[in-house]
């Protein structure tokens, strides 16, 4: 499974590869760029250069969390935590993107979408992974990998199969890295 990095300078592709495997299996299920009231850690990188995740960060973060929440919709208030998830995740603070990446799964569990909420699980367990709390890690990679082997028939079930086909090694690298 390979690595692409996001489009753009070489400073916006430098983060931590946890971050950039995530973005990647993220732009599988959500190819289309997120709503604009939606801050991602290229929106932190090109507004706050100087002060990266301070005080600025976390307000206009606050600040996005409250637009697309008011809207109701499930599945882009999940994609809105995921990001948030992934900022944190890239200024090293796994303990705050482990919760990010909780909310996003419980919106798309609202919102029925099996294959977001297996790369929440994932997700969570990688930020816990990093944050050294291996037990939790290795229950969110268990769920992840129970959300994969599950069956999905319908126009969701091709976009499943992609993420699982995707996401699969990975989680089998994170899982056997816990084991150790």
């Amino acid at each position: 499974a390979d690595i692409e990095p996001p489009d753009g300078d070489a400073e916006l592709r430098s983060r931590p590869d946890a971050v950039i495997i995530l973005e990647t299996l993220l732009r599988l299920l959500f190819p289309e760029p997120p709503a604009l009231d939606c801050v991602t850690v290229d929106d932190i990188l090109r507004r706050y250069p100087l002060t990266g995740l301070g005080a600025p960060a976390l307000r206009a973060i606050e600040q996005s969390q409250r637009i697309v929440r008011a809207r109701g919709e499930y599945d882009q208030s999940g994609l809105c935590e995921f990001h948030i998830g992934l900022i944190y995740l890239n200024w090293d603070d796994p303990r705050a993107a482990a919760a990010q990446f909780a909310l996003a799964r419980q919106a798309w569990g609202l919102a029925g979408d099996a294959s977001a909420v297996g790369l929440a699980h994932f997700a969570q367990g990688l930020a816990l992974y990093h944050g050294y709390h291996n037990e939790a890690a290795m229950l969110q990679f268990s769920r992840a990998e129970r959300v994969l082997n599950r069956p999905v028939i319908g126009p969701e079930g091709q976009r499943h199969s992609l993420l699982s086909e995707r996401m699969r090694p990975f989680l089998q690298v994170a899982q056997e890295e816990l084991r150790r």
